[in-house]
């Protein structure tokens, strides 16, 4: 665990180039992962940073119903692709996020898809 606050566990983050970062969240009741997605998805199109172009689907992780966005975010004044999938396992959410400049990031996305489908939640109440 690399921080934790306000209700946050980052498990993993470097800004820096090409990044990965995993956190999970305390929701403080049930959510779908439609749920979770529509509520942060809706936080990061009001960030003044968030740059409109945007994709989003569905997907399954850890047998999970997960949600997915592709979107370009301005971080520390330089542009930057991203790809964030959530997910849920009762009042808990979970966040996978990989990032990369626009030039690089076809380069980088499959990673991002194959650590996001490798994740597992420990102690997941569905198996």
């Amino acid at each position: 665990v690399k921080q934790k606050d306000q209700g946050v566990t980052v498990i993993a983050s470097h800004y820096t180039g090409p990044y990965l970062m995993v956190w999970s969240e305390e929701l403080g009741r049930n959510m779908s992962a439609e749920q979770y997605f529509q509520e942060r998805w809706a936080d990061v199109q009001r960030d003044p940073e968030f740059l409109v172009e945007s994709e989003t689907g569905k997907t399954i992780i850890d047998g999970k119903e997960a949600r997915w966005a592709v979107f370009s975010q301005m971080i520390s004044g330089k542009k930057h692709r991203i790809v964030q999938y959530w997910l849920t396992d009762g009042a808990r959410g979970h966040n996978v996020s990989g990032s990369a400049e626009p030039g690089k990031f076809s380069e980088y996305k499959s990673q991002f898809e194959s650590a996001a489908q490798s994740f597992k939640i420990a102690g997941s109440s569905r198996r």
